[in-house]
């Protein structure tokens, strides 16, 4: 006696295009298999969306716009965290009611501390400058 060896399977392909960028159909295909191979065929598609010119230059601005902000953050790091971190605490000892523990600790408020960095004369890089 033979042994039935067909299957049917079905075969579904992805496709790494975008589909905000293209308009495709992935078809899935069934398939018996007969033996140990078989060659198939198959047709893709994909057709290019048209994107307006005015949405592409949107999005390159507001990358650019982005990056020139991360690049200005980060080489003032050394000056901003202090003064980031001394918001930070003025915020939550006035959520918490706390002020009076902090004025007689020594801190000050946010605004406060700008500007004693401004005149102490501590620069970009978080160095003294020699006057």
């Amino acid at each position: 006696p033979e042994m039935d060896l067909s299957h049917v399977y079905t075969l579904k392909l992805e496709s790494a295009l975008s589909p905000s960028m293209f308009n495709f159909k992935i078809p899935d295909i069934k398939i018996k298999s007969e033996g140990p191979f078989q060659h198939i065929e198959t047709t893709f598609n994909p057709i290019r969306k048209n994107i307006p010119q005015e949405q592409v230059t949107r999005a390159s601005f507001t990358a650019v716009a982005v990056i020139v902000l991360s690049m200005v953050l980060a080489a003032n790091h050394a000056t901003l965290v202090p003064v980031f971190a001394q918001v930070y605490h003025s915020v939550v000892n006035r959520n918490n009611g706390d002020m009076s523990s902090s004025s007689s600790s020594g801190d000050t408020s946010g605004m406060e501390y700008i500007d004693d960095v401004h005149k102490s004369g501590i620069s970009r890089r978080g160095k003294s400058r020699k006057r």
